[in-house]
């Protein structure tokens, strides 16, 4: 059972509801709430707020129900400081200074909270940036793959053994390990704090560095991270500029893929 089934199932409870009850009141189903509590099936912002709005949840209830989903949740008035409005500044200030070159603000379960247009164009429709590498786009977009998915692997398993109990940590660090079965470690031991994704798009290689910042846990920020990915020649740089200045990002990453 995930944090979010976990839950969900507490919540319900307490408001002495059977899962047909709360399927009426969300306008789902029994069947898909019992999916939900299990972890069969993963709820979208959508389901979640119906269900929040079900279960006459508080706003600071409803935004725990959507970060134990995974999905970006505004902090409850009552724990906004003043620390974590600056934090969240500059977050935003250093993401927007980064174009036209990518960059991602993403909470401590890698889920994406806010990207410049190059970093949405390079994440495409993908939300988690584990998901995108190991099992979403970048799996085929990044041509030494397999030394980035050790890196990352090795970052994820490092966190979960550092971290309290996250059932979503776990199934991602889970995901990696599947993904990689079967593959050799790099002969080479590899810097769990560098790694250097080479993207290439119809042929063009996109020489990169990635850089992370972690601005520390407060309520209100999740453990904010930002990403800052830099390419390190000029025709990585002119390809980020391109793709910065197209009027349709994800329009720019298909036209090169010959889409």
């Amino acid at each position: 059972m995930t944090r979010f089934g976990r839950e969900l199932r507490l919540w319900r409870t307490h408001r002495r509801l059977t899962q047909l009850d709360l399927s009426i009141r969300a306008e789902t189903t029994a069947r898909h709430v019992s999916f939900l509590e299990t972890g069969r099936s993963r709820p979208s912002t959508d389901m979640v707020t119906r269900l929040a709005d079900a279960l006459e949840l508080s706003e600071r209830d409803r935004a725990s129900l959507l970060r134990g989903a995974g999905l970006p949740a505004a902090a409850p008035a009552d724990q906004r400081t003043e620390a974590s409005d600056v934090l969240w500044y500059a977050a935003r200030s250093i993401v927007a200074a980064h174009e036209p070159q990518p960059a991602f603000v993403f909470d401590q379960s890698w889920n994406v909270l806010l990207a410049n247009p190059s970093g949405e164009a390079l994440l495409g429709d993908e939300r988690n940036l584990v998901e995108a590498l190991f099992a979403g786009e970048w799996r085929s977009r990044i041509a030494n793959w397999r030394d980035v998915a050790w890196v990352v692997r090795r970052r994820l398993r490092h966190v979960v053994a550092e971290s309290a109990p996250n059932d979503e940590l776990e199934a991602l660090a889970n995901l990696a390990d599947a993904a990689l079965d079967g593959a050799a470690a790099p002969a080479a031991e590899l810097d769990e704090h560098s790694v250097s994704p080479v993207f290439v798009f119809d042929g063009l290689e996109v020489r990169t560095v990635s850089v992370v910042a972690q601005f520390g846990s407060l309520p209100a920020t999740g453990d904010l991270q930002v990403e800052l990915i830099y390419a390190i020649d000029d025709q990585g740089r002119e390809f980020f500029d391109g793709l910065a200045a197209s009027s349709s990002a994800r329009g720019a990453l298909d036209s090169r893929d010959g889409h």
